[in-house]
């Protein structure tokens, strides 16, 4: 039985990297979007394999919880979780508002245990999970 993967923010430049990786060893993939769907990815890894596109704002908990329902529905059992969109702001700490505090913890924090959480009894015996984060949470900006 073919494996499936999540990629959330597969659009972007590490996910579509990962999802074409995944693609080339025959996973489906559920292809996780917020903004910007990318259709030039999509239709490359369309030709590989099966895709599922879902856009979902993950600061938003009905669309993580339509994710995983459209996910589940789609292919059943999830083999691997690839916790892969994130987000960031660039200003100085004294300029920085409190919506874009919230949406960046939202995003990158709350919105990975929130899905995981809900993805858990979805997946497979040996299913894996993969937090991805940037050189910014080790090191910061200036």
């Amino acid at each position: 039985m073919k494996k499936t993967v999540l990629i959330t923010g597969a659009s972007g430049d590490i996910g579509a990297i990962i999802a074409d990786k995944f693609a080339r060893n025959n996973y489906n993939i559920i292809y996780h979007y917020n903004k910007n769907e990318n259709q030039g990815v999509l239709n490359g890894l369309s030709t590989l394999t099966q895709v599922l596109p879902v856009k979902a704002d993950l600061t938003n908990q009905a669309e993580i919880e339509n994710l995983v329902k459209v996910s589940v529905k789609t292919f059943g059992k999830i083999d691997v979780v690839v916790n892969n969109a994130g987000i960031s702001s660039s200003v100085l700490a004294v300029d920085e508002k409190y919506e874009s505090i919230n949406s960046v913890i939202s995003t990158n924090l709350v919105s990975v245990i929130y899905l995981t959480s809900l993805l858990i009894p979805h997946l497979n015996e040996n299913a894996s999970i993969v937090n991805i984060s940037s050189i910014w949470g080790e090191f910061g900006a200036s």
